[in-house]
């Protein structure tokens, strides 16, 4: 008789132990959500599929900013985190400037836009049709100066052959380019490679 009594108390401690552990782990997710939702409470607007668009200080050139997510943060003058962010550039008369990268943040109550992971900015135009794609890790675009920078690593690839260097300056109104240092270039002449 007594083996049983012990059997019944020990069947009940199980019991009660699960209820409290149960409890316990209950609480804890109900406390975990609250700090997430906590956390949100910065955040003053988010859109899917968003499109803005302004025009730079010349009235002759327009920007265009889309992509899949924006994060707008309350209070932190005009931060806003990007999902697959891609800008288009039009000065009038001439063909666009497009770049596309897989990240990006918006600073400065829209005044600049940082481009991050895989930057790509394209360019097809001018009187000769030219042709050129640039691409790198990170690219600034300063939008009241129709202007972007890098200090990164850059690789320019035009039909003609490829340039890299460190440091970009690109000058989108008047398609003038600079590189900063390790300007390395590599040309196909008469199909022959010239480096």
């Amino acid at each position: 008789m007594r083996f049983r009594w012990h059997r019944r108390y020990g069947i009940a401690l199980l019991i009660l132990a699960f209820v409290l552990s149960w409890r316990i782990s209950r609480t804890s997710q109900e406390e975990a959500t609250v700090k997430v939702q906590d956390t949100s409470v910065s955040t003053d607007y988010y859109l899917k599929r968003f499109k803005a668009t302004q025009v730079d200080l010349t009235d002759h050139g327009r920007y265009t900013l889309t992509g899949e997510e924006m994060l707008h943060f309350a209070g932190a003058e005009g931060l806003a985190t990007l999902k697959r962010p891609h800008i288009r550039y039009t000065k009038e008369g001439d063909a666009p400037w497009t770049a596309d990268a897989l990240n990006g943040v918006l600073l400065e109550q829209d005044q600049r836009v940082r481009l991050q992971d895989d930057v790509r900015i394209d360019y097809t135009g001018g009187e000769k049709h030219e042709r050129l794609t640039i691409y790198s890790d990170n690219m600034e675009f300063l939008i009241p100066d129709s202007f972007a920078e890098t200090r990164d690593a850059v690789r320019i690839e035009q039909p003609e052959g490829e340039t890299r260097a460190v440091g970009l300056q690109l000058d989108l109104q008047n398609r003038r380019m600079t590189l900063i240092s390790d300007v390395r270039s590599r040309y196909l002449l008469n199909d022959h490679v010239h480096e």
